[in-house]
């Protein structure tokens, strides 16, 4: 964004800043990367005011808007109204309402966690089944609506990938990604594998809406959802976390 300014004419810019950020495969050591490349475009003023103090940009959490203005977008027409509250309360705080006559659509499949005899980074095989066995009742060869399976791990990915090329060619076709490669993209129905749990391998992270880059990670999950909202999710963890976006 920084090279539009040398055009010295007005420039608005349209997006959500609370998605995920572009990838960046900088050293992340790096203090000129951590100070431009990482940063949201509503830091400009940081930039333009103190151009070389990259780790002061970089610990800059909230942009000053001093010569900036930000109006926020408080009506959603594309989620229901107890989705976009959630999403206000831990998102956007600006009182975000949705408008569309009928909700999104959120359905709750509890699996019971499988404890492996060896830690397996970021897989739970529980719900890489439940999610097989969940497409197996809800896809069709000829339904209009498109589907994905989103996971935040890409080794979820690969698990739920594996088992779904053992169903046959149409379950194998359905896409599988990690919410990273699902940004800019929207299906009708969203299944989600949220992964994080209790074991010790999974503890809350991308899911972990405390953290940063945990509530982009959500937020750019169910971004993606037009219609219907599958949640794959350990029994009984997620629902006692009400402190969480996904336990909410």
């Amino acid at each position: 964004v920084l090279p539009l300014l040398s055009l010295r004419s007005p420039l608005a810019l349209f997006g959500d800043h609370c998605q995920l950020p572009p990838v960046c495969e900088a050293d992340e050591n790096d203090a000129e990367s951590r100070a431009y490349w990482w940063k949201s475009a509503l830091f400009l003023e940081e930039a333009w005011q103190r151009p070389l103090d990259f780790s002061g940009i970089h610990r800059c959490l909230e942009p000053p808007f001093k010569q900036l203005v930000r109006t926020a977008i408080k009506e959603s027409f594309r989620f229901g109204d107890a989705l976009a509250k959630v999403l206000d309360e831990f998102i956007y705080h600006v009182g975000l309402r949705g408008r569309v006559d009928i909700g999104t659509e959120i359905f709750r499949i509890e699996v019971s966690v499988e404890r492996p005899a060896h830690d397996q980074g970021r897989v739970n095989r529980s719900e890489a089944r439940a999610v097989v066995e969940l497409l197996q009742q809800i896809a069709r060869p000829d339904m209009d609506d498109t589907i994905v399976v989103l996971t935040p791990y890409k080794n979820q990915a690969k698990c739920i990938r594996s088992l779904l090329r053992q169903q046959g060619k149409a379950l194998s076709e359905i896409e599988v990604l990690n919410t990273h490669k699902a940004q800019g993209r929207e299906w009708d129905t969203v299944v989600f594998s949220a992964v994080d749990g209790s074991l010790p391998s999974c503890r809350p992270y991308f899911t972990n809406s405390s953290l940063v880059v945990g509530r982009a990670v959500i937020n750019t999950t169910l971004s993606r959802v037009r219609n219907r909202l599958y949640l794959v999710v350990e029994k009984g963890y997620w629902t006692s976390k009400q402190d969480q976006l996904l336990g909410r």
